[in-house]
């Protein structure tokens, strides 16, 4: 298979200062590809890494199918991008700041206003850039990144510092460009409660080793399955699961028991209340990904 990205042990340092080692990626065409980790823990760097911004010693990085070493400039006119924050004229309306790029890249013009559709700036265009609010600023960086129709977007912490709205306004962006004009997206976060929301494939990065990568189904597999119980009696509760040497963990006010199928729930909730314990509530809970990729980094 030809991978829209492709990495082959990829390493890297700054000086004897290991950031990155034994990358291995691989995103395919059309999906939205989140590559996941705390700050500092090697994402833009591998990001940079993959538009040329830093060198790597190897040829091995493949973009389209083209070494990102021997073939740099053909293979960047594929691929749009936003590092960070968007590098914005402020004094300049979204409009002016699509049209000065487009000459920068020259590219036509005459592609910025189906930009302002997509990125739905169209009723903003002649707002002056510094009046925009943070998510509208971020939207227009999208869109200065969709300037020329780029097949691969690489996108590095696209709804950092952003409220509700406006990180839900690039969810659906991103959704769209993928779903609907065939882009494939490389974006990076931090933050695992978003990515599950539009990742198809995820990447987990940790002190610059990747430790996890396949689609949020695969990852989900790994969850946890629980049986949360909260009762009127703690003391009698635990002698109970004691006497049937069933294990059991104390959580706050509740009890934790591991979960196999809603059967073991239902016998477990009958067997308490014939021994008088009255169960307020019983309920199969499955450890968040949030958990679940901190096990992942610690393990």
């Amino acid at each position: 298979m030809e991978y829209t990205i492709e990495t082959k042990h990829l390493d890297f340092s700054f000086g004897n200062s290991p950031i990155l080692s034994d990358i291995n990626l691989q995103v395919k065409k059309g999906e939205i590809f989140c590559f996941l980790g705390h700050n500092g823990a090697g994402k833009t760097t591998t990001i940079k890494l993959l538009l040329g911004l830093l060198q790597s010693k190897e040829d091995n990085i493949s973009i389209f199918g083209k070494s990102i070493k021997k073939e740099r400039v053909e293979v960047l006119k594929g691929i749009g991008s936003l590092i960070e924050q968007p590098s914005l004229y402020e004094h300049m309306t979204g409009r002016e700041n699509l049209i000065n790029r487009a000459k920068l890249l020259q590219t036509p013009t005459s592609g910025v206003d189906e930009v302002l559709e997509i990125v739905d700036l169209k009723d903003s265009a002649n707002k002056k850039a510094g009046k925009y609010s943070l998510g509208m600023k971020q939207r227009l960086g999208i869109g200065l990144a969709l300037l020329g129709d780029p097949q691969l977007l690489i996108l590095d912490e696209p709804t950092n510092g952003l409220d509700p709205n406006g990180i839900l306004a690039i969810r659906n962006l991103l959704k769209d460009l993928t779903q609907n004009k065939g882009k494939t997206i490389f974006v990076s976060s931090h933050l695992l409660s978003e990515v599950e929301k539009i990742a198809t494939e995820v990447g987990i990065v940790d002190h610059g080793k990747l430790l996890f990568q396949g689609s949020i189904g695969e990852l989900s597999k790994n969850q946890k399955s629980e049986i949360v119980l909260h009762c009127n009696s703690l003391d009698i509760a635990k002698n109970l699961l004691d006497a049937k040497a069933i294990h059991f963990t104390h959580e706050n006010n509740e009890l934790i028991i591991g979960f196999n199928d809603y059967t073991q729930m239902a016998e477990l909730n009958k067997y308490l209340v014939s021994n008088n314990v009255d169960v307020y509530e019983i309920y199969h809970r499955k450890q968040d990904l949030e958990h679940l990729f901190l096990e992942i980094i610690k393990a």
